[in-house]
C-alpha cells in the first residue's frame, strides 16, 4: 500500500524549480512511489505561485510544469469546506482538507 501524500505549494514548487535536495521528491511522484493527493484548489494555488514574478516563468513554462510535471502524476480529490483550522495561514486549510479525503 502506497502512502497518500499532500504536498504543500512551497515544497512542490521548490522540488520542480530549484531545490536539488527535493529532486528525489519530484522523481518519487513522477514514478508514483506514493499517491500524490491534489484538489482543484491546490492546483489553482500551484498555478498562482508559479506565476509569481520572482520565478520569471513564461506562461508556456507554467503550462508545461502543471500539465506535464504535476497533473499526470496526481490523484485528484474533491474536498469539502472545513472550518478554519490553521490560524497562522488559513489558506493552508486546502491542504489539510485534501488530506482528510
Amino acid at each position: 500500500m502506497k502512502f497518500r501524500t499532500v504536498i504543500d505549494t512551497n515544497v512542490a514548487i521548490s522540488s520542480l524549480l530549484f531545490d536539488v535536495r527535493l529532486n528525489n521528491l519530484h522523481l518519487a511522484w513522477r514514478n508514483k512511489l506514493f499517491v500524490m493527493i491534489v484538489s482543484p484548489k491546490m492546483v489553482d494555488e500551484y498555478i498562482k505561485v508559479l506565476a509569481y514574478s520572482k520565478f520569471k516563468l513564461e506562461q508556456f513554462e507554467i503550462y508545461h510544469l502543471v500539465y506535464h510535471e504535476i497533473l499526470p502524476f496526481i490523484t485528484p480529490v474533491k474536498t469539502k469546506n472545513i472550518r478554519p483550522v490553521i490560524k497562522a495561514d488559513p489558506q493552508d486549510d486546502i491542504f489539510l482538507s485534501a488530506g482528510l479525503w
